[in-house]
């Protein structure tokens, strides 16, 4: 019993919900840290193109990274964390980084080769995005 009692108590240890994103109070918010399956990554925030939402990971696409980098956290988690002034939420399931917008339309956004659609919830702050700039 004593030993089912410490094995259930060790897996509780290694699954407990941690803080996914940790932001340095140093960096002067120029860099995330994000858990990377068994250790902490740090990401440039000007190297990161947009933000994919996975179910309950997330997948960041960066520059000069083919892959992207894929972690255990939400879509929502990070928006809290990422300056509005550089990240906006355009669909449920992406979050862009402005100042990599390549081309846009009413409805969609261009990143690269990248076509994002804007979602119906997000249109309002994003026509005002554009608003500003045109």
């Amino acid at each position: 019993m004593r030993t089912a009692t410490k094995a259930h108590s060790y897996y509780e240890l290694i699954n407990r919900p941690a803080p996914v994103v940790v932001e340095s109070e140093y960096a002067d918010d120029q860099y995330l840290f994000l858990k990377v399956e068994y250790q902490w990554v740090r990401i440039a925030l000007d190297d990161i193109l947009y933000i994919e939402g996975l179910k309950d990971y997330v997948k960041v696409h960066l520059k000069n990274v083919e892959k992207g980098v894929l972690s255990l956290t939400s879509l929502k988690v990070l928006e809290e964390k990422l300056s509005a002034r550089k990240f906006m939420r355009v669909h449920r399931s992406f979050i862009v980084a402005l100042d990599k917008i390549t081309a846009m339309t009413k409805n969609t956004i261009q990143i690269g080769k990248k076509n994002i659609a804007v979602g119906d919830q997000y249109k309002n702050a994003f026509n005002q995005f554009v608003g500003k700039w045109m």
